[in-house]
């Protein structure tokens, strides 16, 4: 049973090259490499798989409970809709690899009923804490920052005061932290950093007590990911995965940008022209306006329906 069979049966087509030589790696020398160096659109979140994996095949790096953190709500969502997909297949397999690994997954402390859990943590939504309720139940959680953060330092947001230490033993040990975007999130990394380096005399990985064979088993591992790290990363993409027919469309397709100056006044309008100028062209499009105002996305919506091309058509692809 390797990797590579488990990602197919879960999708029914080949994992990238990176994704194979990552798991791999991850299994022959027991520990994650990090920072991960992968272009944007290289799938990433399917590190999500590899960590799964590793649980199940009980892997020397595996950790019990996997947290996906991103600064950014639109990527937690995504990562936890692909976590409840993968817990979805797993749990109703009745053959084949995905079954051997949901016997695994059981024997770890799943069952029949919750196989994986699956948690969404972050703001504008009901709290779940439906990760924290067992400490043997294998977890896939999605979360911003401050959700993780908060709850690892024992000030979990919306926690009762009993509660924050149970969520911050939860979040320390057994535990492996996936830190997507490291670049838009570096106080955490170096928190994450001091917390779980296991060279430091660190009174919070070994509060018990003094003793080194008192220590609680399986720290906090944790793993950064970036398009643009910063540093040399540890594991990168090759060019095997440059080569890839699909892989190679995404990283050597130009990306042209234009610069379009605008008056204040005059954003909204300007916003709808290009929008629908693009729209409009050879190609149908869609098209993405991204502003940092709720009343300028309404504004812009606004005008693109009273405009007379997408009163014929067009307001579709310019949602």
């Amino acid at each position: 049973m390797n990797f590579n069979d488990f990602f197919k049966a879960l999708w029914g087509f080949e994992p990238f090259p990176w994704q194979i030589a990552l798991a791999n790696k991850v299994e022959t020398e027991g520990k994650w490499p990090t920072p991960l160096g992968l272009p944007t659109a290289a799938g990433k979140t399917a590190v999500l798989d590899i960590a799964l994996f590793a649980l199940a095949m009980s892997w020397m790096c595996a950790a019990r409970r996997i947290f996906f953190v991103v600064d950014r709500r639109i990527v937690v969502d995504e990562a936890g809709e692909r976590a409840r997909a993968i817990a979805k297949k797993i749990a109703d397999a009745d053959s084949g690899i995905l079954l051997e690994i949901k016997n695994k997954l059981i024997a770890l402390g799943g069952t029949d009923a919750l196989l994986i859990q699956t948690s969404t943590l972050r703001g504008g939504q009901l709290r779940d804490d439906a990760w924290a309720r067992s400490p043997i139940q294998p977890v896939i959680c999605s979360s911003t920052v401050d959700q993780v953060g908060s709850r690892l330092l024992f000030r979990g947001y919306g926690c009762s005061s009993g509660a924050r230490p149970i969520h911050a033993a939860l979040v320390a040990y057994d535990s492996l932290i996936i830190l997507d975007e490291v670049h838009l999130s570096k106080p955490f990394s170096e928190t994450l950093s001091l917390i779980a380096d296991p060279a430091r005399s660190n009174a919070y990985m070994g509060w018990c007590e003094e003793s080194e064979k008192s220590r609680l088993p399986r720290p906090l591992k944790f793993i950064e990911l970036s398009a643009t790290p910063g540093i040399q990363p540890a594991f990168a993409h090759s060019d095997n995965d440059v080569k890839h027919p699909i892989l190679k469309k995404r990283l050597t397709h130009s990306k042209p940008a234009t610069l379009v100056s605008s008056d204040s006044k005059k954003l909204v309008e300007t916003l709808a022209a290009q929008a629908t100028s693009l729209a409009t062209g050879e190609t149908p499009k869609i098209v993405g306006i991204i502003v940092n105002r709720v009343s300028t996305a309404r504004e812009v919506f606004q005008n693109l329906g009273e405009s007379k091309e997408t009163k014929t058509g067009s307001l579709s692809s310019l949602q």
